[in-house]
């Protein structure tokens, strides 16, 4: 069963990471230091960003996958892969 609700909170944390990426290519390419402390802050404030939305993906996901149990709902298979892939990178991270 397909969720807007779900599939929103997904994008965002998408988006949160390719923010990430680039936020570090900013880094690599930067030589001038004020800039690259101006990048590495938004570094931080995007790290934390993206460890609370992939919590709250979690969470929202581990809810989703109970209901769909309880009801004899058939589980979006792409929910399952993202909650899975969120488990390992929060034990790898």
């Amino acid at each position: 069963m397909y969720s807007d609700s779900i599939h929103k909170r997904i994008e965002h944390l998408g988006q949160v990471i390719a923010d990430l990426k680039s936020c570090e290519n900013d880094i690599s390419i930067t030589n001038d230091p004020a800039l690259i402390a101006e990048f590495k802050e938004e570094r931080e404030q995007l790290a934390e960003e993206l460890d609370m939305a992939g919590r709250n993906c979690i969470k929202i996901l581990e809810a989703y996958m109970e209901d769909c149990k309880i009801e004899g709902i058939p589980v979006f298979l792409d929910y399952y892969r993202v909650l899975t892939a969120l488990r390992n990178a929060e034990v790898i991270g």
